[in-house]
């Protein structure tokens, strides 16, 4: 997961995925090097999940710097602008 390479760094690591067993495993990957990683079973292709998971990381961290999505798979095609999570 790329996100290691973030947390590494010091970066506060929201990682999101479907399978949990995953998450959980980077996150005590994550743990021995002293970094911090959230994990948030998410499934990118419903925009509930997606809402649920940015606030998770907004309550657990304060706010969101960076949000990158590097998930696979056929979804609908939108801009990061055209998203809004407060309606």
């Amino acid at each position: 997961m790329r996100s290691s390479v973030l947390a590494r760094q010091g970066a506060k690591v929201c990682a999101c995925a479907r399978r949990e067993e995953k998450l959980e495993s980077l996150k005590d990957e994550m743990a021995k090097e002293d970094a911090e990683v959230l994990p948030v079973v998410c499934d990118v292709t419903d925009p509930t999940q997606i809402k649920a998971a940015v606030a998770a990381c907004v309550d657990h961290f304060g706010g969101v710097d960076i949000l990158a999505n590097c998930a696979q798979g056929s979804m609908l095609y939108r801009e990061i602008s055209g998203i809004h999570l407060h309606t």
